[in-house]
């Protein structure tokens, strides 16, 4: 018969717990395998050292689309702020002219420059 390492109780059979202390019983076939990441004896076992991240603003990836999508979807914003002018100022109000243009650029400048700084910033390619 065993003994509990714990409390030094009586083990009968093969149990995982004391009755009396409801400690674990240890058995030299249940070790676990070592993992990596595990803490064995206070110690750690080496880790792969992470990727280095790459960024571009040109260069495309998984994450990015590089300079020919950015172009393009650059273009498609200014094609949907001049559309939403002339539909905005020419189609529902009726005022046209070198003013209201002005008075357009003066509002929609800083969200198209919002927009093109998120679009063309540096983003991770790797």
């Amino acid at each position: 018969m065993d003994v509990c390492a714990s409390c030094g109780a009586q083990l009968a059979g093969n149990l995982e717990w004391c009755s009396r202390c409801y400690a674990p019983v240890a058995s030299p076939a249940a070790e676990p395998a070592l993992r990596p990441g595990l803490a064995v004896r206070g110690l750690r076992l080496p880790r792969a050292p992470a990727p280095a991240s790459e960024f571009s603003r040109f260069r495309g990836g998984p994450t990015s689309m590089g300079w020919p999508g950015r172009l393009v979807a650059s273009l498609l914003l200014f094609v949907a702020a001049y559309l939403v002018y002339v539909y905005a100022f020419g189609g529902m109000l009726g005022f046209t002219g070198l003013k209201y243009l002005l008075l357009y650029l003066v509002f929609a400048g800083p969200a198209l420059l919002y927009f093109l700084h998120r679009l063309w910033r540096r983003t991770r390619i790797r």
